[in-house]
């Protein structure tokens, strides 16, 4: 199971695509964005989605080839076997040979459009030579100044996308930004680089989500991060932070006015805890960590959670530890008789253990724990719950949810009934 769809609010403004194909405007022009081709005017307060038109490319790589290679590949096997007499395994390697040589030109052909229509620009001063502008690829204009003109220069979605925010005057008032692409033309730190260099035009910014990709853009677990502690740091007024994908880390991460922060993995490092242990996190209201599955990365063990847990967090009053293996056993430490666990779940108004492996032994658990009863909503969907237990918690002096019930797969290597996370590839 992947993430479903791309989010339609963020950090409560409605979400709007901004397209590097649309119209470069003027700095005294109307700010104009494009959403399925029909512009519209920023009228209200939005969160910008940094991403691309896939209508305006022509295109993704190789996708004409993708159909006609293994069609050609079938008929030219049928034919070497049948017409020619020739052995299963010839025809099978002509048929192969067959769609890798429709394949190959194909894809240069397609991956040459897909580039043109993102950036030709021709002579302008982009840096890319010798590819003549099309129809719908504008060439930057002499009011660019030299961070929009370095922004543009960047072969990926991103950077031209923040290059258009900031010449269309849009960077200045915009709350929070969400930047949804694909990183094929460079790695995490490409991102953190454009977002640093960008941090200037965006002074209002105050929430901020790296990698807001579905599954049908990418897996969560093929998501590149990288440490966000750096990119946290360039904007002094963030509020909300929330970061999708692996190998995230938050090194030296310094954010006075941080107030939620949401990490989603299908498996964390349990490095990122510890990074965040060491930060100064006074200020946090909502924390919510996806923990994974090991097999796709997550070395988080319940005592690195704990450990976060114990740290000075007085304002907390929202906390997710989501798609975890471990729940059964965190669900044990925050019902004990610890002095740190007494206090959090106090503190707590909403605990949010869904996505994970509860099972009975949970749900036993919180049922005889009266400071459960204290909370206004417990979240545990995606469970591994009894009904006769799902019962009991729904007698509980609270809101809680259990809705998608999950049965165990076969056993594992200890004769355990084998539990998966909603979300790992």
């Amino acid at each position: 199971m992947g993430i479903a769809e791309h989010v339609s609010r963020f950090a409560g403004y409605p979400v709007r695509d901004f397209s590097p194909n649309g119209l470069l405007r003027p700095v005294d022009a109307r700010p104009v964005l494009e959403l399925e081709d029909r512009p519209f005017e920023v009228d209200e307060p939005s969160a910008i989605r940094v991403t691309f038109s896939r209508s305006a490319i022509a295109g993704a790589p190789g996708a004409s080839g993708c159909c006609l290679g293994p069609l050609l590949a079938i008929v030219a096997s049928v034919v070497s076997l049948s017409t020619f007499g020739l052995s299963l395994g010839l025809s099978l390697a002509i048929g192969a040979a067959t769609c890798v040589a429709v394949l190959a030109p194909m894809t240069w052909i397609d991956e040459r459009r897909r580039r043109r229509a993102l950036d030709g620009i021709g002579n302008s001063p982009t840096g890319h030579e010798g590819i003549q502008p099309g129809p719908s690829e504008p060439a930057l204009d002499a009011a660019a100044d030299e961070v929009v003109r370095e922004l543009w220069r960047s072969p990926t979605y991103s950077g031209k996308s923040l290059a258009r925010l900031i010449h269309c005057q849009l960077a200045e008032t915009t709350p929070a930004l969400l930047i949804c692409e694909e990183q094929r033309f460079g790695g995490f730190q490409d991102l953190v680089d454009l977002l640093r260099l960008a941090s200037p035009h965006l002074p209002a910014l105050r929430a901020l989500f790296v990698n807001e990709m579905i599954v049908d853009e990418c897996e969560i677990s093929w998501i590149e991060g990288g440490d966000c502690g750096i990119l946290c740091n360039c904007f002094p007024r963030l509020e909300h932070f929330q970061v999708r994908g692996s190998g995230t880390r938050f090194q030296n991460l310094s954010c006075p006015g941080l107030r939620k922060l949401v990490v989603e993995s299908g498996g964390l490092a349990h490095e990122a805890l510890q990074d965040l242990c060491a930060a100064d996190l006074r200020t946090l209201e909502s924390l919510e960590i996806w923990t994974g599955q090991e097999q796709y990365g997550g070395s988080c063990r319940c005592e690195h959670v704990t450990a976060l847990l114990s740290g000075e967090l007085p304002k907390l009053r929202h906390l997710g530890v989501r798609n975890c293996e471990f729940a059964d056993e965190l669900v044990e430490w925050l019902t004990s008789d610890k002095p740190r666990a007494v206090m959090m779940l106090e503190q707590l108004q909403t605990l949010d253990l869904s996505l994970g492996c509860v099972s009975d032994r949970g749900a036993e658990l919180l049922c005889g724990c009266p400071r459960v009863s204290r909370l206004q909503q417990l979240d545990l969907h995606h469970h591994f719950i009894s009904p006769e237990w799902v019962a009991r918690l729904q007698s509980l002096r609270l809101e809680v949810i259990v809705d998608d019930p999950q049965e165990a797969e076969d056993f594992d290597d200890f004769g355990e009934p084998a539990r998966y996370t909603a979300v790992g590839e």
